[in-house]
């Protein structure tokens, strides 16, 4: 009789208002689908708030145009996942955001896709404080990176060249020796080689 009053206090329990469980972890597999033309060489997964993409996943494989690839997640509580894919010409295609809950198939057809190249920015510094640190990011990458100034600054009215690998467009963020920082979005690095950095410079078009 004991153990059956046990039984009707844990169901009540489980029934009680406000009380919630975590869900199991389950194993999530994504279906990576290449609907371009050429050859995904490298896959890249992580999850949303990682700020990395960590370990390449295909190793020596390839995703050959019209087929697919299978990639384990592994055991984990977390639904949102980014994407990266590398194809033959060097050109990067990326999802972000994924929900890995409601679906498993991720098709890239290289529409978006952005080659990878090194850039040298001129950054002209026409502001009347020191530059401390300048980053540059792709615009779907999450955080900024590495200080692309590293030891160095850039006083008023000098001119650095920093190095950057990536797509055409990103995301720019300077900060100045009194630990103020300004950022801008959508810049072209292909189009225009050369930033200065003025009052303003952060709302410019």
């Amino acid at each position: 009789m004991a153990g059956f009053r046990h039984l009707v206090a844990a169901i009540a329990l489980l029934m009680a208002p406000g009380v919630s469980f975590a869900a199991p972890a389950a194993d999530r597999v994504l279906s990576i689908s290449n609907h371009s033309r050429q050859a995904i060489l490298e896959l890249y997964v992580s999850g949303a708030s990682d700020g990395d993409w960590g370990a390449e996943r295909l190793g020596d494989d390839t995703i050959l145009p019209n087929r697919s690839a299978t990639v384990r997640l592994g055991h984990g509580r977390d639904c949102s996942f980014d994407i990266r894919v590398v194809f033959a010409d060097g050109s990067v295609e990326e999802r972000h955001g994924f929900d890995a809950c409601r679906g498993r198939q991720v098709v890239f057809d290289g529409s978006t896709a952005e080659r990878i190249t090194d850039h040298d920015v001129a950054v002209t510094n026409a502001s009347a404080r020191p530059l401390r640190e300048i980053y540059i990011s792709s615009e779907q990458t999450n955080g900024w990176g590495d200080d692309l100034l590293g030891d160095t600054s850039v006083p008023p009215a000098r001119t650095a060249h920093v190095h950057y690998r990536g797509g055409c467009h990103g995301d720019m963020r300077v900060v100045f020796d009194n630990d103020g920082a300004e950022e801008r979005y959508g810049m072209d690095f292909c189009l225009r080689a050369g930033v200065t950095i003025a009052p303003g410079w952060a709302a410019a078009d």
